[in-house]
């Protein structure tokens, strides 16, 4: 009897575990990271961009060469002649979807984002899909490992891809 009992246990708890949840641990974090970044872009805050990412920064957008930002004075020149463009002329921006999958032991991740621009009136401008990717604290390292858990979250590199219907 004691071990039917045993096994009933053992068989519910196999089943319990087997069915836990296998999505990124801080996927919630990383969109909510996301959402405030976005916030900041609608508001074309230059400064308040900066502090969500690592330096150095590698941008790359369609078959342009990457962008490599070593410091805040690059990034500074580089968004300061975004905010003058056309490509800035949206009013809002809407996140249409977001996966964030854990490549590197809670250390690195990607956010695949397809977000939307939208004018004062709500109405689409343009959809693009980015890849955000994400390391944990500013460096890489070894070193970074070993403190990683006292680290934020930061991107260190976006690169956009096709969106495919």
């Amino acid at each position: 009897m004691k071990k039917i009992i045993f096994l009933i246990i053992l068989f519910t708890v196999d089943i319990i575990f087997s069915q836990q949840d296998t999505t990124f641990k801080e996927q919630d974090l990383i969109i909510s990271i996301l959402e405030d970044y976005f916030a900041q872009v609608d508001n074309k805050d230059i400064d308040g961009m900066y502090r969500f990412f690592a330096m150095p920064l590698v941008l790359h957008f369609n078959a342009d060469k990457p962008h490599h930002i070593k410091d805040k004075e690059e990034f500074d020149a580089i968004f300061s002649a975004w905010k003058r463009s056309p490509n800035s002329n949206f009013n809002s921006t809407r996140i249409d979807s977001i996966r964030v999958n854990n490549v590197f032991f809670n250390y690195f991740c990607v956010a695949d984002v397809t977000y939307s621009r939208l004018d004062n009136k709500g109405n689409t401008i343009n959809q693009q899909r980015l890849l955000y990717n994400f390391v944990k604290g500013d460096k890489f390292g070894p070193l970074g490992l070993l403190i990683k858990w006292f680290k934020a979250w930061k991107i260190y590199m976006i690169t956009n891809v096709e969106i495919v219907e």
